[in-house]
């Protein structure tokens, strides 16, 4: 446990000093260092899983209009939560209301991605807004996106 802890401290206190000098991008990059805590198993499979996932409902939740939300997470998180609650093996009340505190947090969060993002620098906004829409991109800040052309070479000819 001293062991998890340390790596862990090791890669979050460099990236929240680099979080308070607001460089989020920066601190982005310590994130790749949980697969190599994830290879040596110093991080569970559940924390690496957990962090893709917030990751993706993110810019899910961001790509769907607000008013398909109910369509699109809140009817399948509550099915899966139910089928899970009818079907598993341990339905003690302290499971029960472990996976619905999770569906909770999992809406919660979906709801509020929209203010998270209203929290990001302009700069940060452009970026994700390019990236889920590519109409939006008129002055060319998605060039990074696009696949690039070859250079014109004169042994491809």
């Amino acid at each position: 446990m001293r062991t998890r802890l340390t790596a862990a401290a090791l890669i979050a206190l460099p990236a929240l000093i680099i979080l308070l000098q607001r460089d989020a991008g920066s601190a982005l990059t310590f994130s790749s260092l949980a697969l190599v805590m994830y290879r040596e198993k110093l991080i569970p499979n559940w924390v690496l899983i957990s962090g893709i996932l917030l990751g993706v409902l993110f810019i899910l939740s961001l790509a769907v209009p607000e008013e398909q939300h109910l369509y699109v997470f809140t009817i399948p998180v509550l099915t899966i939560d139910l089928l899970y609650i009818l079907f598993s093996r341990n339905k003690s009340l302290q499971k029960v209301l472990f996976v619905l505190g999770v569906a909770a947090a999992v809406l919660v969060y979906v709801e509020f991605a929209g203010a998270i993002f209203n929290q990001l620098e302009s700069h940060q906004q452009e970026r994700i807004t390019v990236l889920l829409d590519e109409d939006v991109d008129a002055m060319g800040r998605g060039h990074s996106l696009q696949p690039q052309a070859l250079p014109h070479c004169y042994w491809l000819r």
